[in-house]
């Protein structure tokens, strides 16, 4: 990589950090992905703007996973910040758990997601190849055991808990009510979920809007 290809993607994930701050936390909202906007190199990018002297705080909105490689690689990223880093939760699933895992706080709310599940390669991963021989098939099945164990790993030191258990709730794809959750040492705390805004005197009701109600009577 050239020092101006190096420059430009340090800028370009700079400006893509900004949209994952918010008050002060790193919002991680969508797909983690290393061509979107959530991968290591913009949370990297994201932590430099936090005071040094204040944790990590990440807040998993709408998170329903991505990227298991990009997902080791910022929670390695994390763990290795030297700062205290903590997540609270509303939905994390898939590879979002991976990053929820490097935190040593972590809180989930009433009625949130929290879904595991062993890794795999969509037929997508081969659009590539002409054609697909045993050997092109037994190096997948070989990165995905090595994925398996390297998320393992990360589970199991979060949660303290029986490796063989976390595998079999792996191959289960196991979406973990967050009763469950807290049980199995995924999340520390369980907290209530934050209150809906009310509805304001000049807010569209589902029966005043174009699609519903009294708006099909109109002709």
């Amino acid at each position: 990589m050239t020092e101006t290809l190096a420059l430009l993607e340090s800028n370009f994930a700079k400006a893509r950090a900004r949209g994952l701050l918010h008050l002060g936390e790193i919002i991680i909202d969508g797909d983690i992905d290393p061509n979107g906007s959530i991968h290591a190199a913009t949370i990297r990018a994201a932590i430099n703007k936090l005071p040094p002297d204040e944790p990590i705080v990440l807040r998993f909105k709408k998170a329903a996973g991505g990227s298991f490689e990009e997902s080791i690689r910022i929670n390695v990223l994390l763990r290795d910040s030297g700062r205290k880093v903590i997540a609270h939760v509303e939905q994390a699933a898939s590879a979002a758990t991976v990053v929820a895992c490097a935190a040593s706080e972590v809180t989930l709310v009433e009625g949130g997601e929290y879904m595991v599940h062993s890794p795999f390669v969509k037929p997508s991963g081969f659009a590539g190849y002409r054609s697909i021989g045993v050997s092109d098939l037994q190096l997948a099945i070989d990165q995905l055991i090595e994925a398996n164990e390297l998320i393992l790993d990360i589970y199991s030191a979060r949660t303290g808990a029986d490796r063989k258990m976390i595998a079999a709730l792996m191959r289960m794809t196991t979406f973990l009510k967050p009763e469950d959750a807290l049980r199995y040492g995924f999340v520390d705390k369980i907290v209530p979920a934050l209150p809906k805004p009310e509805p304001t005197e000049d807010a569209c009701t589902c029966a005043d809007c174009p699609c519903h109600g009294k708006a099909d009577l109109v002709k």
